[in-house]
């Protein structure tokens, strides 16, 4: 009865799977270039930070 929307149903279930494995790994290529730029972004930003205050008034917090 049900036929003539199983096979139909089987190859798009199939062709989604390889799709979406496929998607899978062209975004991580994107999700590590992007958190790349980040980090390059950041490394500027960072250098101008202060982190002997940092750490010393994160230890005087824990003391107190």
């Amino acid at each position: 009865m049900m036929d003539f929307i199983s096979v139909p149903l089987v190859v798009g279930i199939v062709c989604a799977g390889i799709y979406g494995l496929f998607e899978l790994f062209v975004r991580k290529r994107e999700r590590l270039a992007i958190i790349e730029k980040i980090g390059d972004k950041l490394d500027t930003s960072l250098s101008m930070v202060n982190w002997d205050c940092l750490t010393t008034c994160e230890t005087s917090r824990s003391v107190a």
